[in-house]
């Protein structure tokens, strides 16, 4: 099993996260984290960054646009528990509608 596997955890891992309000209804979270190398499964050490943009349309409507992995087309994580295997990760651009009644 993976769990007796040594290298198969990041010696380090560092997150940061930073929320602004750019105006009275556009606001902003930029998120970093960096990943070091898993040397059992030669995954290199990463760093990644996440943007959020909200913009509040009304005071129960928000439009929220999400732009993940921006700093790498792609970049290798572990990707199972059970079975050592590497996956891609790429880059993505998603959005929602948020409503509070």
């Amino acid at each position: 099993f993976t769990r007796d596997i040594e290298g198969k955890d990041p010696e380090h891992i560092a997150s940061l996260m930073a929320s602004f309000d750019l105006t009275q209804t556009l606001s902003s979270t930029l998120f970093l984290s960096y990943v070091d190398r898993l040397t059992a499964i030669d995954v290199p050490s990463y760093l990644r960054a996440d943007l959020r943009l909200s913009y509040r349309v009304s005071d129960g409507l928000k439009l929220n646009i999400v732009g993940q992995n921006l700093l790498e087309e792609s970049h290798l994580e572990y990707g199972s528990d059970f079975f050592v295997q590497r996956t891609a990760v790429p880059r993505g651009v998603f959005g929602w509608l948020e409503y509070k009644f």
